[in-house]
């Protein structure tokens, strides 16, 4: 189909100028529009399981199995879990009170209840799924988390704050 401008009419430039403007315009609105979305409706994950991790140390705890040894966790995890999670092993001063499993962001959590010198010390193990590996450390009142990975797993211990660098050894917390 033949054009219906001739060759000597040109279009307006103001016209194109206009049009193009308006394109962009709209793309970036859109685009703004999307990432407000995001960020306004979309629930943040950050520190989701050390957030976690900490609740469950301040709460009552029901235990899946009950003061294990070390070949029972590493049992008890396989299947809880799916893998050999490198859990801290009981021994000088260090006892397991209890282990559980629960759900976290559509993922398999463990929990082990650890006694540290008689106070309570509570870590808590699951399947890496960032990127990168990070550390974190929080202070919540009297207490203190550390997260950290350990190969596949992503650790958080959760213990007093006055007897931070026993329990941190003790759980090998770097």
């Amino acid at each position: 189909m033949p054009s219906t401008l001739h060759p000597e009419e040109k279009r307006d430039p103001d016209f194109i100028l206009r049009s193009n403007s308006l394109s962009a315009a709209l793309t970036f609105a859109a685009l703004a529009a999307t990432v407000a979305g995001v960020y306004l409706f979309v629930p943040r994950k950050n520190n989701e399981l050390l957030t976690r991790a900490v609740e469950e140390h301040r709460a009552d705890q029901t235990w899946e199995i009950d003061h294990p040894s070390a070949a029972e966790l590493t049992a008890w995890s396989v299947g809880a879990l799916g893998g050999r999670t490198p859990w801290p092993p009981p021994g000088d001063g260090v006892d397991i009170v209890g282990a559980r499993a629960f759900e976290l962001q559509r993922g398999r959590v463990g929990l082990v209840r650890y006694l540290v010198d008689g106070r309570p010390v509570t870590v808590v193990a699951r399947r890496t799924r960032d990127p990168a590996p990070r550390r974190h450390r929080r202070v919540v009142g009297a207490d203190v988390a550390l997260s950290w990975r350990a190969g596949k797993w992503t650790l958080v211990a959760v213990g007093p704050a006055d007897a931070e660098p026993r329990w941190k050894a003790a759980m090998g917390a770097p």
